[in-house]
C-alpha cells in the first residue's frame, strides 16, 4: 500500500487551530458542555469533539448528568404515583421510546393497571354491542373510536362482528318474481332473463334453486 503524504500546513492555519484549541480549553474549564461550546464557537459538535481528542481536552459532562439524573428521578416519582407511559410522556415532554429507554436503563417499573382497566371496560362494552347485532361503524360511533381501531381490537380479542347483509330492494324483488314466473313456464332461459329483466345470473340461479327448479336450468337459447 502506498504511504500517505504528510500535508504541510501554513503557519496561519496552525495558529488558527491553536486559537480554537485554547478557546475550547477555556470553555471546557469553565464547565461548559459540548453543545454549549459548539454554539459559542459556531461550530458543529463533531468538530469540537475532534479538537478535544486531538489536544486532549477533557469536557465536564456534569451539566448533562445533572439533567439526566433529574429526569430519571422525575420519571421514577411519576411511575411510583401510578402514572402510565402516555401520562409520563406528557409530563416530561418526551417521546415514548425515550421514556421506555429511561425506564429500562434505571430499572423503573411502570404500573400498567390504569390503561388495562380502561381497555377491559372498552372490550366489555364492545362485546355487548356486537352481541346485540351492531355493525362495526355503529360500535365505533358509540365507543368514540375509528373503524380501524375497533376492527383491530375485535380481531385481537376474538370479538365476533356481525356480517353485512345486503337486503334486496322492492324493485329487484318484483323483477325477480316476474322472471321466475316466466322461467317456470319453460319457454325461456337464464341468459334471456338476465338481459330482459336486468338481473344478475347469481340472483337468478339462487332463486331457481330455492324454488326447486334447478333440474331444469338451461343456459342456451331455446329454438323458435
Amino acid at each position: 500500500m502506498a504511504k500517505r503524504k504528510k500535508t504541510r500546513h501554513s503557519s496561519d492555519y496552525i495558529r488558527k487551530q491553536e486559537e480554537l484549541a485554547s478557546t475550547v480549553r477555556s470553555l471546557a474549564e469553565a464547565g461548559k458542555a459540548i453543545s454549549q461550546i459548539a454554539r459559542a464557537m459556531k461550530k458543529s459538535e463533531p468538530t469540537v469533539r475532534s479538537i478535544c481528542q486531538k489536544h486532549r481536552i477533557k469536557i465536564n459532562p456534569s451539566v448533562f448528568r445533572q439533567k439526566k439524573e433529574k429526569l430519571h428521578i422525575r420519571v421514577r416519582k411519576l411511575a411510583e404515583a401510578g402514572k402510565a407511559i402516555s401520562q409520563i410522556m406528557r409530563a416530561i415532554k418526551k417521546s415514548d421510546p425515550a421514556v421506555r429507554s429511561i425506564c429500562r436503563k434505571h430499572r423503573i417499573t411502570i404500573n400498567p393497571s390504569v390503561p388495562r382497566q380502561k381497555i377491559e371496560k372498552l372490550l366489555i362494552r364492545m362485546r355487548k354491542l356486537a352481541n346485540s347485532g351492531k355493525s362495526l361503524s355503529e360500535i365505533a360511533m358509540r365507543v368514540g373510536k375509528t373503524n380501524v381501531s375497533i376492527y383491530q381490537l375485535c380481531r385481537k380479542n376474538k370479538i365476533p362482528l356481525p356480517r353485512k347483509r345486503r337486503g334486496m330492494s322492492d324493485d329487484v324483488r318484483k323483477r325477480l318474481d316476474a322472471a321466475m314466473q316466466l322461467y317456470s313456464t319453460g319457454t325461456t332461459t337464464i341468459g334471456l332473463l338476465h338481459g330482459e329483466f336486468r338481473l344478475s345470473r347469481a340472483y337468478l340461479i339462487k332463486a331457481i334453486r330455492e324454488a326447486g327448479l334447478s333440474r331444469s336450468l338451461s343456459w342456451k337459447k331455446k329454438p323458435k
